[in-house]
C-alpha cells in the first residue's frame, strides 16, 4: 500500500477542492497545492460562470468545519486534466474520518472517475452512494427538497449583485460575519458576506504588500510566498469578523478590517510577523487603529522577523535611561534638564507628540490654540521635579538652504514624574497634544500606543485641542517690563497698593534676586525685585563678578523659575518696578539666596533699602551671618574685589536712581573699571 503524506489544511474551495500546505523548510516558504477529493464529484456551490447546484454550499460548508485548520493525511491516487487527486482522512475524536466517503454517505457527492484505478475504493464508496439514494437524502432527495437547497451566491457582475448595498447594511450594523473565499494579495481577500449571501472584495487598507513581482530580488520573492503562506494559514476559508470602513466605487473595493476567529485583527498580525509595510499615517486615518497597528509594526522590528530580520532598524543616537531635573518647560513638548550629578543644560523633546506653538510676549498672533494652555499643563506637572528620561532618537533637523548655521540634533524622550506617570501619556489625555508617528524604520516608543490611547479618548471627549467650542480661549498680559506709558505704570501701581499680596509664576530670572513674574490676578508681567538685598550686576571686565552673577542667576532657575510663588508688595518705583518678598514653598526666597552668599544685605538707600524693611532685618541678617561664617560666595576671601564693588562707597550712587546713565570710573584694589554697569538703582527694567 502507497506511504501516506500529510499536510495543513489551508482551502476549501468547494465540497471536493482543498488546499494542502506542506511544511516549512528552512528559509522556503510552504508551498499550496491543490488537491481533489479521488473517484468523487461533490454538489457545486455555483460561480459567476456556473449556476449552483442543490446541496452545493452544504458541502462545502461540511468539509470546511471539518477539515479547515487542520493536519490530514492523504494518498494520492491518480492524475486527470493535470489535477491532482487523492484519498484524504482527519483525525476527530471519534476515530479517522474518510473525507469523501463522508460526502457520499450523506448524500454530498457521488462518485465520478475511472473504477480501473483502485476497484476496492470505487466499491466502497458506491455501496456508500447506493444507501445514500436508498435513503433519499441530499442530492439524492425529492425534487422539490433539492429545490430548497439551492443557495444562490451574488458574485460581481451577476444581476442582483450590488456591493454598495452590502456596505451600507454592514456599516449600519457594525460589523458582520464572512468565509474568506480567496486571498488576492496579503492586503485583499475576496470574502463571503454570509448575511447577504454577496461575495465582496475587501482591502485592508493601512498595508502595503511586499514585493513579489518579477522585479523584485529572489529574496523578496521568496519572503512574498511566506507572507502569503501565512495569510492563507491565518483567514483562508474561515469564518471571519469583517469591519467596513469606506466603500470606492471606483474600484469596487470595500476598505476595511478582517478579525481572525480567535479576535485578532489580520493586519496587525502580518505586520508584527514582518509579512506587510504600513503606510505613512494620512488624514481620515483612524488614530487609535493606527497607533495599534504601529505597535505591531515595532514587535516586528525588535524580534527581527519577515521583512526585517536582515534589516538594522534605525535609531540615531543612542538609547538611554538617566535621571534629572526639569529646570524650564519650554513649551507643551520641550523641556530643559540637568543631568542628576551634573551642571550642563539640555533641551529635550517629548517623543511621540507635538504641542501647538506658544507666541512670545511681541508675536502673540503667530502662536497656535492651547499652546498657551500646553506648556502651562507641562510646567505644573514637571517643573523642579526629578524625573527619569528615557531617551527614544535623536534626529538632526533639515538644514535651511539659506542657513550657514548647522542646526542642533533634536533628542526626543519620555519623561517619567516621580509618580511614576509618563508625561507624554499625560498631556496627550489632556488633548494638549497631536499624536506624532515615528518613521517606519524607527522602533516605536513603549508609552506609544497608550500616547495615542489616551489623545483618541481625549478627541472623543473634545478636550483641549478638540474642543467643539467656535473660538479657542485667548491669553492676553500687559508687560510692565521695558517701554511702557507712565499712566499705564500708575494703573497697575494702585491696583497692587489694593491688593499687595498676590499668587505668580516666576517665568524669567535676570538676576540672582530680580525677575519677571507672571500675575494672573492681574493680567500682566511685573518686574519684581527681591526688597533688602543688593543687586548684583554682571560685569565682562570682572571675572570674579560674572562668576557670582552666574551662580546667583543659576541659584534663582533652580529655585524658582517658572515655579508657583506668593509675592508680598511692600513699594514701587516710577519705572514699574516692584519691591518685596517672594515665597517659593512658603520659604523665603531672600534668606535661601543670603545663606548662598551671593548676595549681601542692602546698604544704601532707595526703595529697596533694608531699613524701609526693618521686619525682615533680622532674620536676613542672620541669614547673611551664616554666609560669612560659610565664607560663601561674596563673602570668599577670594572674591574679596566683588564685595569692594557692590560695597564700598555705595553712598556715593544713592543720588543716581532713576537716571539713565551715568559714566564713572571707579578704582578698586588698584583696577580701574568703568562703572555705567554697577548702577546700584531698582531700574533693572531696562535690561
Amino acid at each position: 500500500m502507497q506511504k501516506r503524506l500529510n499536510g495543513l489544511i489551508t482551502g476549501v474551495l468547494s465540497g471536493d477542492h482543498l488546499l494542502i500546505q506542506g511544511r516549512e523548510r528552512g528559509e522556503e516558504a510552504p508551498s499550496n497545492k491543490d488537491i481533489y477529493l479521488a473517484f468523487i464529484e461533490a454538489a457545486k456551490m455555483g460561480s459567476p460562470q456556473r449556476e449552483a447546484e442543490a446541496f452545493g454550499l452544504t458541502a462545502r460548508e461540511y468539509v470546511r468545519k471539518l477539515l479547515i485548520g487542520k493536519r490530514v493525511s492523504f494518498i494520492p491516487e491518480y492524475k486527470y486534466e493535470d489535477k491532482d487527486y487523492a484519498t484524504i482522512w482527519v483525525e476527530e475524536e471519534k476515530g479517522e474520518v474518510d473525507v469523501a466517503a463522508e460526502l457520499v454517505r450523506n448524500g454530498l457527492a457521488k462518485l465520478r472517475g475511472r473504477e480501473e484505478k483502485n476497484e476496492s475504493r470505487w466499491d466502497e464508496l458506491k455501496e456508500l452512494q447506493e444507501e445514500a439514494k436508498d435513503k433519499e437524502i441530499g442530492m439524492w432527495a425529492e425534487e422539490e427538497e433539492r429545490a430548497k437547497n439551492v443557495t444562490r451566491i451574488l458574485f460581481s457582475g451577476m444581476p442582483g449583485y450590488s456591493m454598495e448595498n452590502v456596505f451600507a447594511g454592514v456599516k449600519k450594523e457594525g460589523k458582520t460575519q464572512g468565509i474568506v473565499e480567496y486571498q488576492l494579495a496579503t492586503n485583499s481577500y475576496n470574502i463571503l458576506i454570509i448575511k447577504y449571501k454577496t461575495v465582496v472584495k475587501v482591502m485592508l487598507d493601512y498595508l502595503i504588500n511586499l514585493p513579489g513581482g518579477s522585479k523584485a530580488t529572489a529574496q523578496q520573492q521568496e519572503l512574498s510566498k511566506r507572507a502569503r503562506a501565512f495569510a492563507d494559514r491565518a483567514v483562508m476559508s474561515k469564518e471571519v469578523t469583517v469591519v467596513m470602513d469606506r466603500y470606492d466605487p471606483e474600484v469596487s473595493v470595500i476598505s476595511g478590517k478582517i478579525l481572525l476567529p480567535t479576535g485578532e485583527d489580520l493586519a496587525a498580525e502580518l505586520l508584527a510577523n514582518g509579512y506587510a509595510k504600513l503606510k505613512f499615517q494620512a488624514a481620515g486615518m483612524d488614530e487609535k487603529y493606527y497607533a495599534s497597528l504601529r505597535v505591531a509594526l515595532n514587535q516586528a522590528q525588535v524580534q527581527r522577523k519577515g521583512m526585517w530580520k536582515s534589516t538594522e532598524v534605525k535609531s540615531e543616537g543612542t538609547k538611554a535611561k538617566y535621571t534629572a531635573q526639569v529646570v524650564e518647560v519650554n513649551s507643551g513638548d520641550s523641556i530643559t534638564v540637568v543631568k542628576s550629578g551634573g551642571s550642563e543644560e539640555m533641551r529635550l523633546f517629548l517623543a511621540g507628540v507635538r504641542a501647538p506653538k506658544i507666541g512670545t510676549q511681541r508675536e502673540e498672533s503667530k502662536g497656535e490654540p492651547f499652546g498657551w494652555e500646553a506648556k502651562e499643563f507641562l510646567r505644573k506637572l514637571l517643573i523642579g521635579k526629578l524625573v527619569e528620561i528615557d531617551v527614544e532618537y535623536t534626529r538632526v533637523p533639515k538644514q535651511d538652504e539659506k542657513s550657514t548655521v548647522a542646526k542642533r540634533p533634536m533628542t526626543f524622550v519620555n519623561v517619567i514624574t516621580p509618580e511614576t506617570k509618563c508625561a507624554n501619556v499625560e498631556v496627550a489625555a489632556a488633548g494638549l497634544v497631536t499624536v506624532l508617528t515615528p518613521r517606519l524604520d524607527e522602533q516605536l516608543s513603549q508609552y506609544f500606543q497608550q500616547i495615542a490611547d489616551a489623545a483618541a479618548k481625549a478627541k472623543k471627549e473634545k478636550k483641549g485641542i478638540h474642543f467643539s467650542g467656535q473660538t479657542p480661549p485667548t491669553h492676553s498680559y500687559q508687560s510692565l517690563l521695558g517701554q511702557v506709558s507712565p499712566k499705564m505704570v500708575a494703573y497697575y501701581q494702585e491696583l497692587f497698593r489694593k491688593t499687595p499680596n498676590v499668587n505668580g509664576v516666576v517665568e524669567y530670572c535676570f538676576t540672582g534676586s530680580r525677575f519677571k513674574v507672571r500675575v494672573d490676578q492681574m493680567n500682566c508681567y511685573i518686574p519684581f525685585i527681591c526688597q533688602g538685598l543688593q543687586p548684583i550686576q554682571q560685569d565682562p571686565n570682572v571675572p570674579e563678578l560674572q562668576t557670582i552673577f552666574a551662580q546667583g542667576q543659576k541659584f534663582a532657575k533652580n529655585m524658582v523659575l517658572q515655579r508657583d510663588v506668593k509675592l508680598s508688595i511692600n513699594s514701587n518705583d516710577r519705572k514699574g518696578n516692584f519691591f518685596g518678598t517672594l515665597l517659593i514653598g512658603g520659604k523665603d526666597y531672600a534668606t535661601e539666596l543670603l545663606e548662598e552668599g551671593l548676595t549681601g544685605l542692602k546698604k544704601s538707600g532707595g526703595r529697596g533699602h533694608l531699613s524701609s524693611y526693618s521686619q525682615k532685618k533680622d532674620k536676613y541678617e542672620e541669614a547673611e551671618e551664616v554666609a560669612k561664617k560659610a565664607k560663601k560666595g561674596i563673602w570668599n576671601p577670594k572674591n574679596s574685589i566683588v564685595l569692594d564693588l557692590i560695597f564700598s562707597e555705595a553712598n556715593e550712587f544713592e543720588d543716581i536712581e532713576g537716571k539713565d546713565k551715568v559714566e564713572i570710573v571707579k578704582c578698586v584694589n588698584n583696577r580701574y573699571f568703568p562703572c555705567t554697569c554697577l548702577l546700584y538703582t531698582s531700574d533693572a527694567a531696562d535690561e
